[in-house]
């Protein structure tokens, strides 16, 4: 065996033996001068090698993930990386980011020192694996707090009965996930003392229900107006009977177009809506979000009442010519 010939030296905690001790017709091309390379005893540092390429890999892999997923749902807007236009709930996301990375480093540094100097750094495993973990997960729970509140059935009480205004907001749903701009709206109105209620669908849960509890306990209902908002379907809890149980309630109504003016609603509910009401705002989907939109959203609710949107006439049925 080769350790017969070679002599066992200890560096730091680390037993093994260097290759500079070998005899030269070990190896093909002779002993390497001076090298401090070692060969471990033990399978110890291969162990720890594993373990910080392991947290190196699922790092990288769940990091890029998170960070596709949440551009992807309008968590993270393009201004926070060019402008630093971040909120409370991003400078948290950014610690947490900034822990997993720390972890990440401390496995890098492990690494470097075990193969190159042969140095022992058991303890810092424990250091590496938690902060990387704990990163990643605290990540997870900043940005999608109201979604895993929704899901465990405690949605966003706390959020709703500490806020100034309860908005409701009514969208048509997209593969069954809210529209990134009403979340990434939601993130910007809650600097404000705005809670904007989004219902999101949760296994097991009465969606019915919970819809139409939230507009009664909503001071506004605005209005996410996409081309294909008002279409009347058989589900009790679509957008038509959302906003006709809201003007029927009385609220106050708060109208975002999100779709080119000189372009039609698909729905005749949404044509009349955004047709006849005074208080009409823009944000065109997949575009940045106007700078005064937060503003003027947080005066409709904190000034004189609006006028609710009116009661959406029936379609003219044609009638026959006179022959």
């Amino acid at each position: 065996m080769l350790h017969h010939d070679c002599d066992w030296v200890k560096r730091g905690n680390t037993t093994g033996f260097a290759i500079s001790s070998c005899p030269a017709d070990l190896f093909a091309d002779g002993v390497v001068p001076d090298s401090k390379a070692m060969w471990p005893r033990s399978k110890g540092l291969l162990m720890y090698q594993f373990a910080s390429s392991l947290a190196l890999t699922y790092y990288l892999l769940v990091g890029c993930f998170l960070y596709y997923a949440a551009h992807g749902q309008g968590l993270l807007h393009d201004k926070l990386f060019t402008e630093l236009d971040m909120t409370p709930t991003h400078v948290v996301a950014l610690g947490c980011w900034l822990l997993g990375t720390f972890g990440v480093l401390v496995a890098l540094g492990r690494m470097w020192a075990q193969f190159y100097e042969g140095v022992s750094v058991e303890p810092t495993n424990a250091i590496i694996q938690l902060c990387t973990f704990f990163g990643l997960i605290g990540m997870v729970v900043v940005l999608w707090k109201e979604t895993l509140f929704s899901a465990l059935g405690i949605a966003s009480t706390g959020a709703a009965q500490s806020a100034k205004h309860v908005v409701f907001a009514s969208m048509r749903f997209a593969n069954g996930q809210p529209l990134p701009e009403a979340i990434e709206l939601r993130v910007a109105l809650e600097e404000r003392g705005v809670h904007l209620k989004i219902v999101e669908l949760t296994a097991g849960a009465d969606i019915n229900q919970e819809v139409f509890e939230s507009i009664e306990h909503a001071e506004a209902f605005m209005v996410f107006g996409t081309s294909n908002y008002g279409e009347k379907t058989p589900n009790p809890a679509c957008t038509y009977f959302e906003s006709e149980y809201a003007r029927n309630a009385g609220k106050k109504m708060i109208l975002l177009r999100m779709i080119p003016w000189e372009q039609q609603f698909d729905h005749l509910q949404a044509r009349v809506m955004f047709g006849m009401n005074s208080l009409v705002l823009s944000w065109m989907e997949e575009m940045p979000m106007p700078e005064d939109l937060v503003d003027s959203i947080v005066a409709a609710l904190e000034g004189d009442g609006q006028p609710s949107a009116p009661a959406p006439e029936p379609e003219p049925q044609q009638q026959d010519e006179l022959v």
